[in-house]
């Protein structure tokens, strides 16, 4: 028999044992092309070896080999024998998913007799047979995990015999994030969170913002968890994010999210009327927006909820039940997709009751008189007399006026006033002491 010692893409060495351990004869081999090679044994070796080079890779060669003694040839003896097949050149990846890698590769020299063994990541050997229809073979590699490096390496395979092996490695898709939250929000920029996919270093992000600008992210290796700070943002505005995991090149499908920055409190708020026991409050719209809606904390805590008109660049509120001549407080947030502003802080007051039971009296000597008043409805700071032009402040429920002459009358108009806001005015006339001595109570009149 012949075998072969050794075989290479080009060359193949072959190997027999001498005829009867014999070293008077010598071999002539007849290769493929029909030429004759004549082989003189060495003395020293019971094994005869030659080799046949300048061959084609992958292919099967036909040889005889002819016993030679004195001039004689045995019958000769039949063989064949084939090269290493070469490697394919490249493997690419047609598709892939988060488990599963398609394979795609040129048939080696266009070649239909050729089959190929994948050796996988754990050395589990997978015989692919070649569709003689096509140039290309595919091969899915399925059962992975997410975001992993996988290696492998391709034999092409002739007869039994492989190549040397074409070693390659390629990647699964990662995985999107879970979710993504907004850790701090302002009027210009959202600082958005989320959780390591697998809790991996291995992975990096790109953020797609909402002007199609990519943010290449790098992970803190010592954090599970990564921030990202957008800003340059307007208020109020809803921004959409893609988010996508990134390894070894290799996206993720994409996570889609969006959220939205804080609105602008409004500028300010005035009050369009009062009375004793309402306010009807007003503010223009946030940039004249129809979007927003808007919540009003009042004196007590209680939230209240305003919708705007679509058709006004104002919005009006009117808040009743409430106590004359007393200031209030109340906090406005403007509200964008349950989003609120850090809130807009005012006071104002209701108008304080008009001021009741007015009496008089004229003080002995007949140079002065007593005024009086019943107590508030509600509250005031204090109570205006105006005489004549003159004005007294009072705190109380009464006040002395002297310096008047004797026997006049004397006409007084009285109002309450609360954080410079003043009620209706009630007057009453009242009389000195005709004769310097104590006199009459006088009635009043509005």
């Amino acid at each position: 028999s012949v075998s072969v010692k050794s075989r290479s893409e080009t060359a193949l060495t072959l190997e027999w044992n001498k005829v009867n351990n014999s070293n008077i004869y010598s071999y002539r081999l007849t290769d493929y092309n029909g030429i004759n090679v004549n082989i003189s044994e060495s003395e020293g070796d019971s094994v005869v070896t030659h080799t046949a080079s300048a061959l084609s890779p992958g292919t099967k060669y036909s040889f005889t080999l002819y016993t030679v003694f004195e001039g004689v040839e045995s019958s000769g003896y039949n063989f064949s024998s084939v090269t290493t097949p070469s490697n394919v050149h490249s493997v690419s990846v047609k598709s892939r998913s988060e488990t599963a890698l398609t394979l795609e590769w040129n048939k080696v020299n266009n070649s239909t007799v050729y089959s190929y063994r994948l050796t996988d990541y754990n050395g589990i050997n997978i015989n692919i047979s070649e569709s003689e229809g096509d140039s290309v073979v595919t091969h899915t590699v399925s059962a992975l995990a997410p975001g992993t490096k996988y290696s492998f390496t391709l034999y092409t395979v002739f007869e039994g015999v492989e190549s040397s092996g074409y070693n390659f490695s390629s990647v699964t898709t990662p995985s999107n994030v879970h979710s993504v939250s907004v850790k701090s929000r302002s009027e210009t920029a959202l600082t958005l969170e989320w959780n390591k996919v697998n809790n991996s270093n291995v992975y990096s992000y790109r953020l797609t913002d909402y002007n199609g600008i990519n943010i290449n992210i790098s992970e803190s290796e010592g954090d599970s968890v990564v921030t990202q700070t957008v800003s340059s943002l307007s208020p109020g505005t809803k921004y959409s994010f893609t988010l996508y995991t990134v390894f070894e090149g290799v996206e993720s499908s994409a996570y889609n999210f969006s959220s939205v920055t804080t609105p602008s409190n409004v500028h300010s708020v005035s009050v369009k009327s009062r009375t004793e026991t309402a306010l009807t409050l007003e503010w223009n719209k946030v940039n004249n927006n129809n979007v927003y809606s808007y919540r009003l904390t009042d004196y007590n805590g209680i939230n209240i909820n305003i919708s705007e008109s679509e058709r006004d660049s104002v919005v009006t509120h009117t808040i009743s039940a409430l106590s004359p001549g007393t200031k209030y407080s109340f906090t406005l947030y403007t509200v964008f997709e349950g989003v609120e502003s850090s809130g807009h802080t005012f006071s104002n007051v209701t108008i304080p009751a008009t001021v009741t039971d007015l009496h008089c009296k004229y003080a002995s000597g007949g140079y002065g008189l007593v005024l009086g008043w019943g107590p508030p409805v509600g509250e005031r700071m204090s109570v205006l007399i105006n005489m004549k032009g003159r004005i007294f402040t009072a705190s109380g429920e009464s006040l002395s006026i002297g310096g008047l002459q004797p026997a006049q009358w004397y006409t007084l108009t009285v109002t309450a006033e609360s954080e410079g806001i003043q009620s209706l005015e009630v007057s009453i006339t009242c009389q000195t002491d005709p004769r310097g001595e104590r006199g009459c109570i006088c009635g009043y009149s509005v």
